[in-house]
């Protein structure tokens, strides 16, 4: 599946086959020794944000992903007392 899901973003590597394209193309992707000829995933997340939204929808992705554990970091960092002795090892990252 995750050679497949390669091959259908070859296609399109920059935009992607739009959400949802994994299901709608990849029986005619599928490669030869696929057990599987029609699905809706390729049983990886970030190369499913690939297949379905390029480069540019997987680089949003990361974004997001690192915008919200930064967040969550410095939010852990704040925590008064007992709670925050707890994180203690985020103060080294």
């Amino acid at each position: 599946m995750w050679r497949s899901g390669l091959v259908m973003w070859q296609t399109s590597p920059w935009l992607g086959v739009e959400p949802g394209g994994v299901k709608r193309e990849y029986r005619h992707f599928a490669l030869p020794e696929a057990i599987k000829k029609r699905t809706g995933h390729v049983h990886n997340t970030p190369l499913q944000i690939l297949v379905e939204g390029g480069v540019i929808g997987l680089a949003a992705w990361l974004w997001i992903l690192g915008a919200f554990y930064a967040g969550a970091v410095r939010l852990l960092r704040r925590l008064p007392g007992a709670a925050g002795q707890e994180g203690h090892w985020l103060r080294a990252a």
